[in-house]
């Protein structure tokens, strides 16, 4: 009974442990925008930044210009979300 339950117990770990494979990237983030241009781009300065514990996303990849799709983000406004990589492409969500 104790080699079945040994055998179970390695199984579903070794299900749990492929089940958190790193498929993409990401960090939680609060910040602040800067140098947000007319072409509705921007940079943010992280104040806080919490790369997962699972699938970490490095601050220096998430150094980048990022687009502002409503186009309406201006220099002092707060943006916080979850960074993540998808399809090559960094996001937030």
């Amino acid at each position: 009974m104790k080699n079945v339950i040994l055998g179970l117990a390695l199984i579903s770990s070794a299900a749990m442990s492929s089940a958190y494979a790193c498929s993409a990237p990401e960090a939680q983030f609060i910040g602040i925008v800067k140098n947000a241009t007319a072409e509705c781009t921007y940079e943010i300065e992280f104040t806080m930044y919490n790369p997962s514990m699972v699938c970490p996303l490095s601050i220096d990849e998430a150094l980048t210009v990022y687009t502002d799709k409503s186009c309406t983000l201006k220099n002092g406004d707060q943006v916080s979300g979850v960074l993540v990589v998808k399809d090559g492409n960094l996001e937030i969500e």
